[in-house]
């Protein structure tokens, strides 16, 4: 029984749909296409998917990564191409492969934001922030919701490297942040900000997963 991890990203207004919600989109799109995805035993048989790094709702990405097993050996060239036709607008299949690494080799996650801005100087935000996140001496603990509720999280557990750049309306952030344990929801940055630096809280704040590396800071397939 092969398997096989599908690399995919999920842009635009799609982004507001839950976890679950998008498992039930891509079985579906598995379905229409025909393709041959295992099965669980049981009274109530569903493909064997799992998704590595859940992605939270308003969150766009463009390295999701889709574990799967199938029937037979699939056409893999053909695939991607195939599987998106059946996919609602904003999930694109970029790639379906045969993996040779770890799910848990998998370390980072590279971010990218933007804080917007009305009215006010971003030049001046930017230096402000810079100044906020470059002394990691600083406490920066926020409250972090998990399976146990609420705990505090230092953003240097899981905070690698940040830079802040001025735009028009808006401060333009690049990161590096764990994937897993622990794992780094950007908006905890805009929490340590509004508890931190509440001058630079922004009126609105927008992510997108760029790459993901392992350990070593390869890209992760």
């Amino acid at each position: 029984m092969p398997k096989y991890r599908m690399l995919f990203s999920k842009t635009g207004r799609i982004i507001y749909i839950s976890h679950l919600d998008l498992i039930r989109t891509l079985q579906r799109s598995f379905l229409r296409a025909d393709c041959p995805v295992s099965y669980s035993q049981g009274f109530n048989p569903h493909p064997k998917f799992s998704i590595a790094l859940p992605l939270s709702v308003g969150i766009e990405s463009l390295c999701e990564i889709l574990s799967f097993s199938a029937e037979e050996p699939l056409d893999l060239p053909t695939l991607p191409e195939e599987l998106t036709k059946y996919m609602p607008e904003g999930l694109k299949v970029r790639s379906v492969y045969e993996p040779h690494t770890k799910i848990s080799d998998l370390k980072w996650i590279e971010l990218q934001g933007r804080l917007f801005y009305e009215n006010r100087d971003t030049t001046s935000e930017a230096e402000k922030l810079h100044t906020l996140f470059s002394d990691p001496s600083r406490e920066l603990v926020v409250e972090k919701k998990g399976k146990r509720g609420l705990t505090e999280f230092s953003l240097w557990q899981g905070l690698k490297n940040i830079e802040f750049a001025p735009d028009e309306g808006m401060v333009r952030v690049a990161m590096r942040v764990s994937a897993q344990q622990p794992t780094f929801n950007p908006y905890l940055l805009t929490e340590a900000i509004k508890k931190y630096g509440p001058d630079s809280e922004p009126d609105f704040a927008k992510f997108i997963r760029m790459e993901i590396f392992d350990f070593q800071g390869n890209i992760f397939r």
